[in-house]
């Protein structure tokens, strides 16, 4: 059976946002006549995959000396681990008719893709596509360019950023060498998926590899184009906090929730909170948590869940809630969130940042933002109010933001752009049976 392969080095425990991305691949092939292989880190559990989605364990940990330096993920991957993954697949692990997945694909290990693909990409009998963070890799790096060129800028965000980010003229670099891997006479075979909304146009210029298609696409829920939830009836509304602990906890804002929860329930009594504290939050995090969810039993205003979610979980989560709270710090001035993403996905009203990229998503499409300027839980309970407020307001906003993600879902996902480039290179008209 034709299969598609997806390859990500950086599934490896997480749940959630991340595996529902998978999931939706899942949903797609099962659509479109495709099997599906998904190639993982070993300390991924295939137990959290879909049932009839085969897993094979292909990364491990670090070996050796990174051949970019000391930059690696957040899970210690270096291109050298990727690669060292990679050089177990050869360009006959694929067949004719098969569509070819390279996902997560970051700057940090791009160069593992990149060698792997230069030393098979002349044998793969089946179209690739490539999932790249273009517009987040560049994001990241705004305030250093400027400071470079004599720009003050007092941002706290950007000192943290800085500790991970890579300049753009080395981001620029890695990815030309990923491209330049793949054979002149073969890239009509290949597709690139990048991340909207702020693509620089010179960013991808400098991409352009004569043959390769660029698809913008934000993130894939596994709902697909299915029907919208339902929403609340009139009356008690359900506000979600979602996998607010994590790597990241802090710029996700895990220790304001009691406090942003306790000024809304003291100014409304028609709220119920879920909230999920992904990760490891801590010790005291949750004690507070599960003082808060006791103090307010007799009102029933809290629901509470630690741990990964698996995506059933996640997505069952998302759908029934109303409106869903991201109460992030600094760093999402620079950077997307894939809970925003599916949020707009669902038409789910989404409490962000006003000053965030994501409140920058909703002004290019002229939405109105339910957002606050203030990441305190003071402001954040007052957009929360607000957003209560003018539910109506944002709802249909939020169902705008659907139509917008869902249009963009179905003409690039990648089962779809690759089998149209698989129908092509078979010389067949149409779309792959």
């Amino acid at each position: 059976m034709k299969t598609l392969h997806v390859i990500d080095p950086a599934l490896r425990g997480g749940g959630g946002h991340y595996l529902s991305q998978h999931t939706a691949l899942w949903h797609l092939c099962r659509s479109s006549g495709y099997a599906m292989h998904s190639y993982c880190h070993r300390a991924f559990d295939p137990g959290a995959m879909p049932a009839g989605i085969a897993v094979t364990p292909l990364f491990g940990e670090t070996r050796g000396t990174d051949p970019i330096g000391h930059y690696v993920t957040d899970a210690s991957q270096s291109n050298l681990q990727v690669h060292d993954g990679l050089s177990r697949l050869t360009a006959d692990s694929f067949a004719p008719g098969d569509l070819l997945l390279l996902t997560t694909v970051t700057v940090r290990h791009a160069m593992g893709f990149g060698r792997w693909l230069h030393d098979v990409a002349a044998g793969l009998p089946c179209p690739v596509g490539i999932y790249c963070t273009l517009s987040a890799e560049l994001e990241d790096t705004v305030g250093r360019d400027l400071r470079r060129d004599g720009v003050a800028i007092d941002d706290a965000g950007f000192a943290a950023l800085d500790e991970i980010v890579i300049p753009n003229e080395f981001k620029r670099a890695v990815y030309r060498y990923l491209f330049n891997a793949i054979p002149a006479d073969r890239r009509a075979g290949y597709a690139v998926f990048y991340e909207e909304p702020f693509p620089s146009r010179g960013f991808l210029d400098a991409f352009d590899a004569g043959g390769i298609r660029f698809h913008s696409l934000r993130s894939m829920y596994q709902g697909g184009d299915g029907a919208v939830p339902a929403r609340a009836a009139a009356g008690r509304k359900t506000v979600a906090f979602v996998g607010s602990g994590g790597a990241a906890a802090g710029e996700k804002g895990w220790d304001r929730i009691v406090a942003i929860v306790e000024r809304v329930l003291a100014a409304r009594d028609d709220v119920r909170f879920t909230i999920h504290a992904g990760g490891e939050p801590g010790g005291a995090v949750e004690v507070a948590l599960q003082a808060l969810k006791r103090k307010h039993a007799d009102r029933d205003a809290i629901a509470l869940s630690f741990g990964t979610l698996d995506s059933d979980a996640y997505c069952a989560l998302l759908e029934a809630a109303d409106l869903i709270c991201l109460p992030y710090g600094q760093r999402y001035k620079h950077i997307m969130s894939g809970v925003f993403d599916d949020c707009a996905f669902l038409g789910k009203v989404a409490v962000i940042p006003a000053d965030s990229k994501m409140a920058r998503w909703m002004q290019f499409h002229n939405l109105p933002i339910p957002g606050f300027t203030e990441a305190g839980p003071q402001g954040i309970a007052a957009a929360l109010i607000e957003a209560l407020e003018r539910f109506p307001v944002y709802d249909a906003a939020y169902r705008q933001a659907r139509d917008i993600a869902r249009t963009a879902f179905r003409l690039n996902n990648p089962v779809a752009v690759l089998s149209g480039l698989d129908a092509a290179r078979s010389g067949r008209t149409g779309p792959a049976a």
